[in-house]
């Protein structure tokens, strides 16, 4: 065994092998990116090539705390798991439903569930499982997190209510996918991925940020997130997309791009595109309000003409969720995330701002009560506005839904904690109407799935 190990090796030999070694490391890392960049060159020795080269990827994030779990639970110590109510009860006198979007830790896996508010019931509940939906999908995109493709850690981000009672869903850079009743898939897009909201317009289409990679010989000489609004119908086929690289740019706007003399590949950060349902003294029907994270700003696009209407950064930081509450007034929720060397942090405390067009002044009516109930989410979270005042609040990442009535006051909470003591994260919930809920509920009580 010595003369093995210990044995002489020709010079020749070990040339070879060392060359050999080099052609290899060349054609799996080619293999590779041809895989990244969409290519089925490499056929089934490419995918294997991919997997095993996201290995250390996965490893990395398994190391990790579990990132569907709220690190700081402990703030909710004393409040109890899922619903409660400081009058003991619900309020009555509200209509319509909430799509509550959550990862459920009992389950290990992420449910959507139609709460009727009406009377506090789940008329419904999707179990989206991703292992499905995305078996045999390879993605297409550099941006898609292999773990965000698996049944315990995918989220169903901000899904969308059909009037079939079926879903359009996404996690946060991933195909969007149709989903039916029952969860099942019915159809979906791989390329571009998207993130963030979906938003109906007047005509029935959905508006949802896309993240398209610019190519190198586009000028760009790495990797650049070419954040894009994609308008598409319920069935899944792209309508229309507009670049917001390019709009920015034509707008002279590209200081945009390049906030500082670093690179930067994703300095826009578009997280919500709100269409204008309505013409107004301020906009027009067809219009979209677009939110952009990275620099703190909110627009007015109009996609008639391809041109910026309004645009302010501020006072809103690291914003999420722009809603139109009349003709000349929208609500933005303001993350007010710093970063002052130590990572991210909400500073004090979310909130609430209304932006009046009429008067050009924005307010935070809901301050007091997002500082005396300790309101954060550093990232994502969204603030919706419903009949008779209430103001439904989601902090996304903190895992808890708030109910605040009109005069300003908390008057129920949902804290998604499951039984291992962990409190999981939301994937952004809306509230729906009663004249556009009430028919699919009483469809959707009518359909039976196997869970």
């Amino acid at each position: 065994m010595s003369k093995l190990i210990f044995g002489r090796v020709e010079a020749w030999l070990l040339w070879l092998v060392v060359l050999l070694g080099l052609f290899g490391m060349v054609a799996f890392g080619g293999l590779v990116l041809l895989i990244e960049r969409g290519s089925g060159f490499g056929g089934a020795a490419g995918r294997a090539a991919h997997e095993l080269a996201a290995i250390p990827l996965t490893l990395r994030e398994l190391s990790r705390p579990d990132r569907r779990t709220y690190a700081f639970a402990s703030r909710f110590d004393g409040i109890p798991s899922g619903w409660s109510f400081a009058a003991g009860t619900p309020p009555k006198g509200l209509a319509g439903y909430l799509l509550v979007s959550r990862l459920d830790g009992d389950r290990q896996r992420h449910a959507v569930e139609l709460l009727d508010l009406s009377d506090w019931t789940i008329r419904h509940t999707w179990l989206p499982d991703a292992d499905r939906l995305l078996e045999g999908v390879t993605p297409l995109s550099p941006l898609v997190e292999n773990t965000n493709m698996s049944r315990a850690y995918y989220r169903a981000i901000h899904p969308f209510l059909l009037d079939t009672g079926g879903l359009v869903i996404k996690d946060q850079y991933s195909p969007a996918i149709g989903i039916d009743a029952c969860a099942r898939r019915d159809w979906f897009l791989n390329e571009p991925v998207f993130s963030h909201s979906a938003e109906m317009d007047a005509n029935g289409d959905l508006w949802m940020p896309a993240h398209p990679v610019v190519a190198p010989e586009l000028r760009w000489k790495k990797q650049f997130r070419d954040d894009s609004l994609v308008r598409l119908s319920p069935d899944g086929k792209i309508l229309e997309t507009i670049s917001m690289r390019e709009v920015v740019i034509n707008a002279g706007k590209s200081y945009l791009l390049f906030p500082t003399t670093v690179f930067d590949d994703d300095p826009l950060h578009v997280n919500d595109i709100q269409p204008v349902l309505a013409d107004g003294p301020h906009w027009k029907k067809g219009d979209l309000f677009v939110s952009m994270r990275g620099p703190s700003l909110v627009l007015l696009y109009r996609p008639s003409t391809g041109k910026i209407i309004w645009m302010q950064a501020g006072p809103w930081l690291k914003q999420h969720d722009i809603d139109i509450l009349d003709d000349h007034r929208i609500s933005i929720f303001s993350n007010n995330t710093t970063d002052y060397g130590n990572g991210p942090r909400v500073d004090g405390h979310s909130d609430v701002m209304i932006h009046d067009f009429d008067t050009g002044e924005t307010t935070t009516p809901w301050s007091k009560v997002f500082a005396d109930n300790d309101v954060e989410t550093t990232f994502e979270g969204l603030a919706d506005t419903l009949p008779g005042g209430y103001l439904f609040v989601e902090e996304a990442n903190s895992g808890r839904l708030l109910l605040i009535s009109p005069s300003g006051e908390l008057v129920g909470q949902y804290i998604n904690r499951a039984g291992d003591g962990q409190v999981y994260r939301m994937g952004w919930s809306r509230y729906i109407a009663a004249q556009y809920g009430d028919p699919i509920a009483e469809r959707l009580e009518k359909v039976h799935c196997d869970e």
